[in-house]
């Protein structure tokens, strides 16, 4: 497993990477120190049910309260009635459609399928991984992986609102 600072992607395929976004910008947001879901999300790659695609999982691992306040956020995502709760939450962990998501009874792991890349630059076919923050607010922070048939993760794109890390690695707002 290979752990991912939004600086520096590894430069060869993983299997698996564990995401956190960096304490030294957690310090100076309080609204995403106080009300964010997870402190790690961890993105690996697993065999598909279909041999044509590809799949991740994703682990998450919550800040403490995080988890509750998910479910609370849940029964407000789709306020003009177009959905339910059990249908807001794998999509807010994951970006994609509940009808696509496999997502564990207590919220810790989710399996997504996703197309295969046909190389290690395609950013065309991706998984998403999020870190949300309460109140539904756009994402945090978040990256794009591409995953191989051979199981190799590719981060493609990845970003943290309002902060970006200058050329010796220290986070300055943006």
């Amino acid at each position: 497993m290979v752990e991912f600072d939004f600086v520096s992607p590894p430069s060869e395929g993983v299997s698996s990477i564990e995401f956190r976004v960096p304490e030294e910008v957690i310090e100076h947001e309080d609204d995403y120190r106080e009300g964010r879901y997870h402190d790690v999300i961890t993105l690996s790659a697993v065999e598909s049910d279909d041999p044509s695609t590809c799949a991740v999982k994703y682990d998450f691992s919550y800040v403490e309260g995080g988890l509750d306040r998910l479910l609370q956020d849940s029964e407000t995502w789709y306020e003009d009635g177009s959905g339910a709760p059990e249908q807001a939450r794998p999509y807010m962990l994951t970006e994609v459609t509940h009808k696509h998501v496999d997502l564990s009874e207590d919220y810790t792991s989710a399996v997504v399928p996703v197309d295969c890349a046909a190389s290690p630059t395609d950013a065309n076919k991706t998984a998403l991984v999020i870190f949300r923050q309460f109140d539904l607010r756009p994402r945090f922070a978040y990256a794009k992986v591409s995953v191989m048939k051979g199981g190799e993760l590719f981060i493609q794109e990845s970003d943290i609102r309002r902060w970006q890390a200058d050329s010796n690695g220290n986070w300055i707002r943006d």
